[in-house]
């Protein structure tokens, strides 16, 4: 009879399982379309064994993860010019961005907050038809070409966009990378490290009530501490499904012309399976992410 109500149970819990896959599939949208990762994978080493025991030792270990958003941003926005003097170049690119440097004076971004990153001078050159001879083509130079990062630490994360349209009205329209940055790591560390501790804490009180064993000694430890930020976190699917084209014969061919198809980028944090805490798991702007392993080892007496 135990046996019977045994299978019946399990028979019962894969049936919810199987509701609750079914029930995800149906709102899972465009992003059955990605590639998977496994931020196991990744952030791996942590597992999710709790705690080890053995009659003369006691190891426990607790995952916290935490979503920081930034203190402050900083955007680069990449600027080239082509003219046929480097004086020239020089001349037309640094107006461009004393223009747009005076444009954002209005979102409260002042000089102190930008820095111009000289990249490259480079020659350009370009293929001409040979006047004599019309199948020949002969590469000469034509000009300049003078590249620039302007740098810019923005405080709130409203002005990115404020910087981006107003990039445009002077020609600057390669947004190289967006970073985001805290003020003070080491504190986010220690606050970390206190919610481990607490939380092992608890866990050994709850292991001492339930098995009774006796701890001698100074128990050791050790922790490790990620981070990851949003630029290394988003994601790329394509929402298509396209057809195959096979030729009939051995002596025929395909022209094939692939339409575009859109592709959609996506954040996609670290995955909260297996943490024991997760601080700010509610909050949709991406973020910063610290995740600590903290594993504490314990002598236990005979």
């Amino acid at each position: 009879m135990a046996l019977k109500k045994y299978i019946c149970r399990f028979a019962l819990s894969l049936i919810i399982l199987s509701c609750c896959i079914s029930l995800q599939a149906q709102h899972s949208g465009n992003i059955i379309y990605r590639n998977s990762t496994d931020y196991f994978e990744i952030f791996n080493n942590r597992g999710i064994r709790k705690f080890s025991a053995t009659p003369t030792s006691l190891e426990m270990s607790v995952s916290i993860l935490l979503n920081q958003k930034a203190d402050k941003y900083v955007i680069t926005l990449g600027v080239s010019q082509e003219d046929k003097t480097p004086k020239l170049c020089l001349s037309r690119i640094n107006a461009r961005i004393a223009k747009f440097v005076a444009q954002i004076k209005q979102f409260g971004i002042n000089k102190e907050n930008i820095f111009m990153d000289f990249i490259s001078q480079v020659k350009i050159y370009d293929f001409e038809k040979d006047e004599k001879n019309t199948n020949v083509y002969q590469q000469l130079e034509k000009g300049f070409e003078i590249k620039k990062n302007v740098i810019i630490q923005l405080s709130r994360n409203e002005q990115i966009e404020q910087v981006i349209a107003e990039a445009s009205e002077s020609e600057i329209y390669d947004i190289v990378k967006v970073e985001y940055i805290n003020n003070d790591m080491e504190k986010i560390y220690s606050k970390l490290l206190q919610e481990a501790k607490d939380i092992i804490s608890r866990k050994q009180a709850d292991y001492i009530q339930k098995f009774s064993p006796t701890i001698i000694g100074t128990p050791t430890a050790d922790d490790k501490f990620y981070y990851s930020f949003p630029k290394d976190q988003y994601k790329q699917y394509e929402a298509a499904e396209t057809a195959g084209l096979d030729r009939y014969s051995y002596n025929d061919y395909t022209i094939k012309k692939i339409a575009r198809k859109n592709r959609t980028a996506y954040y996609d944090g670290m995955n909260y399976s297996g943490f024991d805490k997760v601080i700010n798991n509610a909050d949709p702007e991406p973020c910063i992410q610290y995740a600590l392993v903290l594993s504490v080892r314990y002598e236990l007496g005979k």
